[in-house]
């Protein structure tokens, strides 16, 4: 639970508990991230640090997140499980605040944090070096497509405006409002296996072109099953309480995620 302060002075209006909860979770992050700057600033390190705030999901409206107006939520392949909001902040090489628009996956940070500290590469790994990009911003397109997820029950490919959805792309499939008491209350049932979207006009997810762009959706499902052939299998192992935060002082430790 955050600080019960957060809950009184800056969420109180707030009546959904769990919207509230999360209302003061942010703000306490808030608070903690700006005496991290702070303290930058006070040791005359702030104009040479490089500070990268981002997620690996969409909010979990069930918990008093909310992504809308995406589509879906956390543990889904729509765009509100997957599409999140970053930002990086360099006083030294980044002149002035914008708005970067091509395409970025999270494993492009390792190569990306490569280049902040002077290497000179294009990739690593699977992932692009997209610093030159978030410093000139430039729309110049680095990246042309992603993988959301493969496994034996769905998966989700992207590739220049176009994203498919094969399979199950997981609940609640609707658009949740932060007015919406219960993620339940989005639940939309479908036989449908397949989807495709052009996310540069369709962000929202509401315009299935699959029957109307049949040759896409055949490239793109050959992209696939051509990944799926060298693709590692995932590994999800139960939680292990040895790892639980009560026993290092709030901390998560190893097993626990």
């Amino acid at each position: 639970m955050p600080p019960s302060r957060y809950m009184e002075e800056k969420c109180s209006k707030i009546t959904r508990k769990n919207r509230q909860i999360y209302c003061a979770m942010v703000y306490a992050m808030d608070a903690a991230i700006g005496q991290v700057v702070a303290e930058l600033k006070a040791l005359n390190l702030y104009n040479d640090t490089i500070i990268i705030f981002s997620s690996d999901n969409g909010g979990e409206t069930i918990e008093g997140g909310n992504n809308f107006p995406l589509r879906g939520n956390k543990n889904t392949l729509w765009e509100g499980g997957m599409r999140v909001n970053s930002f990086v902040h360099s006083f030294a090489d980044i002149s002035r605040n914008a708005v970067r628009t091509p395409l970025f996956n999270v494993v492009d940070w390792y190569a990306t944090i490569l280049g902040m500290v002077g290497e000179r590469i294009d990739s690593y790994g699977d992932g692009i070096n997209q610093w030159p990009m978030i410093v000139n911003n430039s729309n110049e397109k680095l990246r042309e497509r992603f993988v959301y997820n493969i496994d034996g029950k769905s998966a989700a490919i992207r590739e220049g405006d176009y994203k498919l959805i094969v399979g199950n792309p997981g609940a609640p499939s609707g658009w949740i409002p932060p007015t919406v008491s219960s993620a339940a209350e989005a639940f939309n049932k479908t036989n449908k296996t397949f989807w495709l979207f052009n996310i540069k006009e369709d962000p929202y997810e509401r315009r299935d072109l699959s029957k109307r762009k049949p040759k896409i959706v055949h490239q793109l499902m050959l992209r696939l099953r051509k990944w799926a052939l060298s693709a590692v299998p995932s590994i999800h192992k139960p939680l292990d309480d040895r790892g639980s935060p009560k026993y290092f002082n709030g901390t998560f430790a190893s097993g626990w995620c």
